[in-house]
């Protein structure tokens, strides 16, 4: 994502911004009500997708959705494996973690004062944590990289070119300095350990996606 948002259009910008809030819901814990979300979000994309203009950008990702989608349809009992894949890679004694400060390097003092930054970008546009996760967690990141998204969407559309550029300027720096240091060591630890192989998916968006 290393284009100047300001010349994207809004169809790329409501893509950008439904996939990071994918790959956000994608690694919270799956239930019925997160199936719901991860099946209403791969629609909403189906129909952006459709769009002239965001067709060639869509080309490039949406093998990725099919195969998400995909999974919801392999079995009966999908769910239930993939509550036990959570659990293995990322429950209470995680073979994968979903704690960026993991993944970063630099020393535990380094790795506080990131997440320290990491909390200030969040109380800068207004948000608090009040979901019990982590400030470094990456779904945590991942929402908070479509809530950007969707704030340079609302700056571009009522012309708002001074919000635009700050917002498109924080963006880029969370996901420069926060997500991105660790985000391959996390993917290949995800492509060896996962075993339903949905969350590899999910890892690969992430990282084409960020870029």
């Amino acid at each position: 994502m290393t284009k100047n948002l300001m010349s994207i259009d809004t169809a790329l910008l409501e893509i950008r911004a439904l996939i990071y809030k994918l790959v956000s819901v994608g690694f919270l814990y799956p239930d019925d009500a997160w199936q719901k979300r991860m099946l209403g979000l791969i629609e909403e994309l189906d129909k952006i997708g459709d769009s002239s203009e965001a067709t060639e950008f869509f080309k490039t990702i949406k093998d990725d959705f099919a195969k998400i989608h995909g999974f919801f349809l392999s079995s009966s009992n999908v769910l239930e494996e993939l509550q036990e894949e959570h659990f293995r890679l990322f429950g209470p004694d995680p073979v994968c973690h979903l704690d960026i400060a993991h993944w970063a390097q630099g020393d535990v003092f380094m790795q506080s004062r990131k997440m320290a930054e990491m909390a200030g970008f969040y109380r800068a546009f207004g948000l608090d944590m009040n979901e019990g996760l982590r400030v470094d967690n990456l779904s945590v990141a991942f929402e908070f990289l479509s809530y950007l998204c969707l704030k340079i969407l609302h700056a571009e559309n009522v012309g708002a070119d001074n919000h635009l550029e700050t917002t498109e300027k924080a963006m880029n720096s969370f996901r420069d300095e926060f997500v991105l240091p660790g985000l391959d060591r996390f993917v290949q630890s995800i492509k060896t350990n996962s075993r339903t192989g949905f969350y590899e998916v999910i890892g690969i968006l992430a990282k084409k996606e960020i870029r």
